[in-house]
This record gives structure tokens, sequence and C-alpha cells, in this order.
């Protein structure tokens, strides 16, 4: 087995090195920028047009927005030339963080994992440190590791098809989340501290266009559930809500907060890509859109994390999870039947001016994780005292 540091400057003629002498290649990015697809577009055509070569890339398209739209357009405008050859995928979770880079070769593989994205400066201007490890199959446990580790990538919820309509849907967001980052209604959560060399000397950094995170982002299991913030809408204009208020015990509380799309059957037993193929049999507008939200209640959502209850400009409520997701088996429910109990703190409806519900609301989706630091510190402030609802504080 043989292991060399692959620096960022060393990334295309290492990257062309490998196409040439690979038979399949595997690549999952966190993030793809123009640099990094232009740095890689002719190696990784030639590479396709090698007959019996295929190449499959996952690519993160999560709401940090930092995967650039043109880049994601160009790999599909590849993807058309190259029909079989160039399978595409995608992760929309924020988790999504891998660098990998897989060449299978006649009788060895070859393996880059680091820190480089596919973007300018992880192909050539960012300080990165890059691992290439190469060797037979059965000389060491690592590529079979990371055969495995790619296939879970690929097999599991956690990565859907790439195609054009899922492409208009980010193209979609990012320039709304971009229009309100030049309104200045939206900051990068981390700023630059300062750069290594001249102004201008590293093109097209991993610094996004719209929100900067640049920091691992934690799986939800190791973050501490008093972290972890909700926001939810009791349906279109809040039409649930009241549903939602019959539903609450008035002495201790305790009450539910649901989700519709009954018609999937018990999602808890569904994969990501089995509640996307049940809504595109129904004929239901944005599959991809459904599963994210129905596998994000059942997976995501946990006891102790806070939801806020949006509608109608207005912080109607906050709540704690307080047990796990359920689904009821009925017809034609008055309340959606994808429930979770919480217990709502009754803080009273709180109109939000434009800029506020903005951050809380942004996305315009039924749920998201909430991470505006200021959107978050105001939630706290809502509170009571102590972060647990006040019958619970005499135990």
């Amino acid at each position: 087995m043989k292991c060399e540091l692959v620096r960022a400057r060393d990334f295309l003629s290492f990257f062309k090195e490998q196409c040439a002498q690979t038979r399949s290649l595997r690549i999952a990015v966190a993030y793809l920028r123009k640099g990094g697809i232009e740095a890689i577009r002719e190696p990784l055509r030639k590479f396709l047009t090698n007959h019996g070569c295929s190449c499959v890339f996952v690519v993160g398209l999560s709401n940090q927005y930092i995967t650039q739209p043109e880049a994601v357009k160009e790999l599909l405008s590849i993807s058309r030339d190259f029909p079989g050859s160039l399978k595409l995928r995608y992760s929309s979770r924020s988790s999504f963080h891998p660098k990998i880079f897989l060449f299978a070769k006649p009788h060895s593989y070859t393996a880059l994992v680091g820190s480089s994205n596919l973007t300018g400066g992880g192909t050539w201007g960012n300080l990165e440190a890059n691992v290439a490890i190469s060797g037979r199959s059965q000389s060491n446990g690592i590529f079979p590791d990371l055969l495995k580790l790619f296939s879970e990538i690929v097999k599991s919820p956690v990565s859907a098809k790439l195609n054009r309509n899922r492409w208009k849907e980010y193209n979609r967001d990012f320039e709304g989340a971009k229009s309100a980052f030049k309104r200045k209604e939206l900051r990068p959560s981390l700023k630059p501290t300062g750069d290594l060399g001249e102004p201008g000397s590293f093109p097209d950094t991993d610094e996004p266009d719209v929100m900067q995170d640049i920091e691992d982002i934690e799986e939800l299991s190791e973050v501490s559930a008093n972290d972890v913030v909700w926001k939810i809408s009791p349906d279109r204009n809040a039409s649930q809500w009241r549903e939602w208020q019959r539903q609450t015990n008035e002495r201790t509380n305790e009450g539910v907060i649901a989700i519709g799309w009954e018609n999937l059957g018990d999602p808890s037993r569904l994969t990501r890509g089995q509640v996307a193929a049940l809504a595109r049999k129904r004929r239901w507008p944005k599959p991809n859109y459904v599963a994210k939200q129905v596998r994000t209640f059942f997976n995501l959502m946990r006891p102790k994390n806070l939801v806020v209850a949006y509608g109608k400009s207005s912080m109607l409520d906050i709540g704690i999870i307080t047990g796990p997701p359920k689904h009821l088996a009925k017809s034609a429910p008055v309340i959606f039947a994808n429930q979770i109990p919480v217990k709502w703190f009754k803080i009273g409806r709180k109109l939000l001016s434009k800029r506020q519900r903005y951050f809380l609301c942004y996305p315009q989706d039924t749920l998201h994780r909430i991470k505006d630091e200021a959107t978050l510190q105001r939630i706290k402030r809502s509170l009571p005292s102590r972060k647990v609802p006040k019958d619970e504080t005499k135990k």
C-alpha cells in the first residue's frame, strides 16, 4: 500500500493522472462550485469517452447554499452527453460533508480523502490536506470500507437522484436566499478573519456567495437536544392551529404538532426514497419535498427539542417535544394523522416584523431547523425563565 499527501495545487494533476488509469470513478463532495467543475470538466469528459468507464457523483445541495447552481447545471450537461455513464445524486442534509474520490482500476484502487471540495480553492488556491491511498483491495481494509460507505451514501435516504427538476428547485431557493442576503436580511454565520496571501490570489475559495458555515456540521445525535429548535407551520395560513389548540389539555398544556400526507400509510416504516416514490405515484407536486419533510418529522425531531409554531406573520407558541412521532390510522382526520406530542409554554401569539419572520420562516416550508443566532436568541427570550414548562419545575 502506498500513501502520499496531495495539496490543493497538486489536485488537478493527480485527478488527471488517476482518470487516465481508471475504469470506475466514485465522487462524493459537500460543495461544488464553478472553479471546481471547470477544473475537472475536461479530464472527466475524457474519462467518460472511454468505453466501459462509469462515474457515480454525489454532491451536497443543503440550505447553506454553498454549492453553486451554475456548477450543478454544468454537471447535468455533462451527464446528458454521457447518459448511463455518469450517474448523479445529491444530498440536502447540512450534515453531508464528505470529500471522497475513489478510483477503481483493473487490479487496484486509489482513494483520495481529505479536505478538498470541488471548488476553485479546493482544487487550486486553498491550504488543503488530502491523503491518497493506493493498493490492491485485498491488501488493506480501507478500500472495502470506503466502498461500503459510498454504497450506503448512494442507497440510503441520505441521497436522491439529481435531475433538472431538482436543480430548478435548488436554483430558485438559492436565488431567493441570495437576494435576501444582498438586502442584509441574511448574514454569514462566520465572518472571514483574513487571507493567506494577497487579495484575489485565491480564486473561488470555499467562501459562499450567500451564507457561510465553514465549520463541520454535527449530526443531530451529537448535538444537545436543548440546542435544536424547529419551526413548524400548522398548514397553510395556520389552518390547523385551531385543531392543535383543541388537542391541548388546558391543565397540563400537553398537545401535539402534526403534518399531513396521511395517504402514505405509516411513514416511520418507509425510507425517503419510498416516500418520494409513493408521492410520485399519487401525482403529488414536489415528491422530493414531501419525502424530505416527512422524514425530517419522523427521523430528526426528537424529545427535548424545542418547536416554534409559526403562521399568519406570528409566532403562535413555543413547545418542547415530549415523545416520539406516531402515525394514527384514521380516515379523513380533523387533525393531521402524523403527530408528535408536545408540551406548550403558552407564551401567547407574538406578531413579527417582516425582517423577524423572514429569519424564522425561510425557507417557506412546513418545517425546518432554525439556525439563525438572532432568531434563536429571540425564541429563548420568549420562554419562561426556565426552559421547561412550569409544572415540571416542581418535581
